[in-house]
């Protein structure tokens, strides 16, 4: 107990290593093949620098870290990192320019954002149960996996916006979820696992139905579960966890057919 002590007296022994949200997220990145799976999606057809994955992984880091920057300000936010550490070349980080990741925004919107997300979520899914020791006798000790939680949300934007046609998400002023009226939003609608993982996501305008939109999601799941089976027959009907308001539905669901 006593070398203990003087082991944490003397500092000389101990080195400070800081691990911040960044770290861990462009390392879990790096080791899953993120950037190589992004780019066999999404094809580079402008002369920049970097790839759409790698665009990708600047605008998530950005996007699940404490201190979210602006498009233009994200090449800044670069410089203080290891990129060649991240990238596994040499990149500058002027590379990660508003030009640049607006494109890979665009070339995702282009792709379809739904099915986008629906892509990265079956590719990931697999990779982040393979990562956590015994997660799957944990599951199943808990829940069943054919449980999933349904759920929407609102998102307040501020601008000018365009609005495009032709069945594309329209930002409107709502009644958003946080009490406040007359406010431009889109809406989202998430399907995950019980246990956290997302498995499916729709983005809808900011005056849609959330029961219309917690039925489409729901059933569009149930198919896109069933389409990954190898063998269809096999198919389990899953159970769904949703608002109150959304009782009427699930009744109705219980009485419809699987999904072809």
């Amino acid at each position: 107990m006593n070398s203990l002590n003087n082991n944490i007296d003397n500092t000389d022994n101990f080195i400070g290593i800081k691990i911040d949200s960044k770290c861990i997220i462009s390392t879990f990145c790096k080791e899953s093949g993120v950037i190589e799976f992004i780019d066999s999606l999404l094809l580079k057809v402008r002369p920049h620098n970097i790839t759409h994955g790698e665009s990708f992984i600047a605008l998530l880091i950005n996007g699940l870290s404490f201190n979210k920057r602006a498009l233009y300000n994200i090449s800044d936010e670069m410089s203080k990192m290891p990129l060649y550490e991240i990238f596994g070349r040499d990149i500058s980080h002027s590379y990660f320019n508003d030009d640049a990741l607006a494109r890979s925004l665009e070339a995702i919107s282009d792709f379809g954002p739904d099915a986008f997300f629906l892509s990265f979520s079956s590719y990931l899914t697999p990779i982040v149960l393979s990562k956590i020791p015994n997660l799957d006798k944990i599951i199943n000790k808990i829940t069943d996996k054919t449980v999933y939680h349904a759920d929407t949300t609102n998102f307040c934007v501020k601008g000018e916006f365009k609005n495009a046609k032709n069945g594309s998400v329209q930002i409107v002023p709502g009644h958003s979820k946080t009490g406040q009226n007359n406010l431009n939003l889109f809406s989202l609608s998430l399907v995950k696992y019980i246990f956290g993982l997302p498995i499916y996501m729709h983005s809808f305008s900011g005056n849609g139905s959330d029961n219309k939109e917690l039925a489409a999601s729901i059933q569009n799941t149930m198919k896109a579960l069933r389409a990954n089976l190898k063998n269809p027959e096999n198919f389990q009907k899953p159970f769904f966890i949703a608002d109150a308001v959304f009782l009427v539905k699930i009744i109705l669901l219980i009485s419809l057919p699987t999904p072809n």
